[in-house]
């Protein structure tokens, strides 16, 4: 099989799982998903796949990493005014 068909499969299988694809130079592609693990916690798999024309056929290489993250909120709170005769609170969560 040469290498164009064969990087052209690995991309459809990428795609129909859900990846992002995007294609990098020559017979390169890479493909990203995120998942939500738990309520405020995140995980990002890019795969990272190189198709390669040898003799008698073709070699696929693939190799991924995948990233966590949290998601976490804050709030603050600021006065502004007298406390005793006119307190003004505005309060910001992110």
């Amino acid at each position: 099989m040469a290498a164009a068909p064969l990087c052209d499969a690995a991309r459809r299988a990428l795609l129909s799982d859900g990846y992002v694809v995007t294609k990098r130079e020559g017979q390169s592609l890479s493909g990203g998903k995120e998942f939500q693990v738990e309520e405020k916690s995140h995980a990002i798999l890019q795969v990272y796949i190189t198709c390669e024309q040898r003799v008698g056929g073709s070699t696929l290489f693939v190799t991924a990493t995948e990233e966590h993250f949290d998601v976490k909120t804050s709030s603050e709170t600021t006065l502004i005014g007298l406390p005793l005769l006119a307190p003004i609170s505005f309060g910001t969560s992110s």
